[in-house]
């Protein structure tokens, strides 16, 4: 579980980062400034913001769903696969996909288990 987030945030960060060079390469101030400028890289980079948002968005109710069904519980590296596969899964390359792959089997199997560990 240490793992995959390291490598989320790591990746959420690289984008971030993108971002705020581009920014004060162009010496704008202003999310709408830089949009305008229509430079690639803060474009790209925003698009994978937002995908990662949503990734950590559709894993996080996932688990909440599970965490409320009495029986049938979804296994937690089941939870990210189904969530990764709606997001992320999509776009990255075949060697992104299958280290998040690997990744996943290193999670706790129960929900009850991350929540405890992680939140």
């Amino acid at each position: 579980g240490e793992m995959l987030g390291k490598m989320l945030k790591q990746d959420l960060l690289d984008h971030i980062n993108t971002i705020r060079k581009v920014k004060n390469d162009l010496n704008v101030h202003t999310m709408e400034e830089l949009l305008e400028a229509k430079e690639a890289h803060s474009c790209n980079s925003f698009l994978w913001v937002k995908r990662n948002f949503q990734f950590k968005l559709l894993v996080a109710m996932r688990v909440i769903q599970d965490l409320q069904k009495p029986v049938e519980k979804q296994s937690l590296p089941q939870c990210f696969r189904e969530s990764y596969k709606q997001t992320l899964g999509k776009l990255q390359s075949f060697i992104q996909r299958r280290m998040t792959s690997i990744a996943f089997n290193f999670l706790p199997k129960r929900s009850e288990d991350f929540v405890t560990a992680y939140l």
